[in-house]
């Protein structure tokens, strides 16, 4: 039995690193570490429970020609009010632009990492270039 709850205990934690909650807004990749994101890495993150539904995305890192790649498959029970995305490179590069299903988007904050999407049931696919 304690292993269990260690383990459920575990996994909560863990699944704050990934996916986070924020009253209406749902975060992504929040407390990641940043090496998580060195180039050529990936991160996939699937069918991570939270009250909008379960919600799926991968990060593509290329540092070395200056961008990361990001899906999302957002929830689809509820759409959160915002979508947050948080990227922490392991050279701290700031965002430079963003492109949202192939469409410049401006709503992102350079030097915090954070890309902010309104609310979406459909797939989202971002090229995010760093400086």
């Amino acid at each position: 039995m304690l292993r269990s709850l260690v383990g459920s205990e575990m996994c909560i934690r863990d699944s704050t690193l990934l996916v986070t909650e924020r009253g209406r807004e749902l975060w992504l990749a929040p407390f990641t570490p940043a090496h998580w994101l060195a180039d050529g890495q990936a991160l996939t993150v699937r069918n991570v429970p939270t009250r909008f539904g379960p919600v799926s995305y991968t990060l593509r890192s290329r540092l070395a020609d200056g961008w990361v790649h990001a899906t999302i498959q957002p929830p689809e029970r509820e759409a959160p009010h915002r979508i947050v995305l948080r990227l922490r490179t392991p050279d701290g590069r700031a965002i430079r632009s963003v492109r949202v299903n192939g469409r410049r988007h401006h709503d992102f904050a350079p030097a915090e990492g954070l890309v902010r999407l309104p609310p979406s049931r459909a797939p989202l696919d971002l090229e995010i270039r760093l400086r």
